[in-house]
């Protein structure tokens, strides 16, 4: 009876081994190195909230989620170089520019940093495009719109606006 109390034992000791554990994200915190899986650096943890911490690479802040993160001997690691990070980050930066600017047509309403409908874009011309409002035309340069809540924003309310439109010709 012994023997077979001590292979049950023995046995269930090999399963409870066998089960792989949970991995819990290592504690991160700013200022942190982090490296890549052959050693090299990729950048700084620069802030950290439950689900990302953001790495700054030196050209890029990007938001990696906590999960993917290693703890090694000189802390977090990641299995990403700075370069593929940074290919990364700009290849996410492109394509959002590309579909921010895709939305930008002759029709579409922009709205103001308080929500206000500003005008309609009445055409779009290189790196400006052109609002049509109430009190007149104006022309916004294409980095100052971005995606919000109603749809494209620019961060100036109406009287904002009104207050620096000028003729365009």
């Amino acid at each position: 009876m012994r023997l077979r109390t001590i292979a049950a034992s023995v046995g269930a000791a090999m399963i409870v081994a066998a089960t792989p554990i949970l991995a819990m994200p290592p504690r991160l915190s700013p200022g942190m190195t982090v490296m890549d899986t052959s050693g090299g650096q990729v950048g700084s943890i620069e802030s950290v909230t439950a689900d990302n911490a953001v790495i700054a690479t030196g050209a890029h802040k990007v938001a990696v989620p906590v999960t993917s993160f290693g703890m090694g001997p000189n802390g977090p690691v990641i299995a990403m170089t700075k370069g593929e990070l940074d290919n990364a980050a700009a290849t996410a930066a492109a394509n959002a520019a590309a579909a921010l600017r895709a939305q930008m047509l002759p029709g579409v309403a922009i709205f103001g940093s308080q929500g206000a409908n500003l005008g309609t874009i009445k055409a779009v011309d290189g790196d400006y495009l052109v609002l049509a409002t109430a009190a007149g035309d104006a022309r916004l340069p294409l980095a100052a719109i971005a995606s919000g809540q109603k749809g494209l924003t620019v961060n100036m309310t109406a009287v904002e606006l009104n207050a620096a439109i000028s003729p365009t010709s």
